[in-house]
């Protein structure tokens, strides 16, 4: 966790996040990698500053380079046709087919990601710790963390962390868990190298024109961050769901394997039995 935060924390943030905002047991750990970043990063950017002045310029110009309309970071309609598989998986692509603008698609994307993320953090901090919940609060907060900023296809392994919570909807059975099955699969085969290097060449031999190649490229780009949309909003929703059960009845897996935070007030479970601490009030 220390060095993926350390390298990549646009990718890892928002699961160092989850434990932060549990509390108990996981906000130590959390606050631990966090010291262990500290410790290993701030030497080495100490020691970097004395060997490189302008090393932080120099990259601030290296990315500007690379994100310049048509480069290989913009996720504009520009670059798309040449994507393949780098494409950029944002909710930028599809954002920039309105208007294909920086100034545009980046705000929009923001607004539509930030009041999921929002939500997210406050069931977070409101919950009672669980091991369904914290299934549950990675597997709508990984899709998520690659639509606001840039990510590519290579990123998408994120969303392993969602087949623990799909395995747990599916043993229960019902809707959702088809709902969780569904989803969860289209995701990982969608994101695949393979399956995305197939259908590009696929598109490529086709040799569209016209009106066609621009309703190919169109779900090309959309398809990606749709279904990654689509799982955060389905999980997030079950997540919340999750957490207003627990607040009835406490997770016995966690009660058997962890270390609860206790309730303020008694818990009444349906059938009128109570836990052992008193109720007040």
């Amino acid at each position: 966790m220390a060095v993926s935060l350390a390298i990549k924390p646009h990718d890892t943030g928002f699961v160092w996040m989850y434990f932060l905002l549990a509390g108990g047991i996981f906000r130590k750990r959390a606050l631990e990698a966090l010291a262990a970043v500290m410790a290993i990063g701030i030497p080495a950017l100490v020691w970097v500053w004395s060997l490189s002045p302008h090393w932080l310029r120099e990259l601030e110009e290296d990315l500007r380079t690379f994100s310049v309309h048509g480069a290989i970071n913009d996720p504009g309609m520009v670059h798309r046709y040449g994507a393949g598989m780098d494409v950029v998986v944002g909710l930028q692509t599809i954002v920039s087919a309105v208007r294909d603008d920086p100034r545009f698609y980046n705000p929009v994307s923001y607004l539509i990601c930030a009041p999921v993320i929002v939500v997210w953090m406050w069931i977070t901090f409101r919950a009672r710790p669980s091991n369904r919940n914290a299934w549950l609060a990675l597997a709508a907060i990984a899709p998520i963390t690659m639509l606001p900023v840039y990510h590519r296809l290579v990123d998408t392994k994120l969303i392993m962390l969602v087949v623990p919570a799909c395995a747990m909807l599916w043993a229960r059975g019902g809707w959702t868990g088809r709902v969780a099955t569904v989803l969860t699969t289209a995701g990982i085969i969608l994101t695949g190298d393979n399956v995305w290097l197939i259908a590009v060449l696929i598109f490529r031999r086709a040799k569209l024109t016209g009106a066609s190649r621009e309703i190919a490229l169109a779900a090309q780009s959309a398809i990606l961050p749709l279904v990654l949309l689509s799982m955060t909003l389905f999980y997030l929703w079950v997540y919340a769901r999750e957490a207003r059960t627990l607040e009835v009845a406490p997770d016995p897996d966690f009660l058997a394997s962890g270390q609860p935070r206790l309730p303020r007030f008694a818990l009444f479970a349906k059938n009128g039995v109570h836990n052992s601490i008193p109720p007040s009030g």
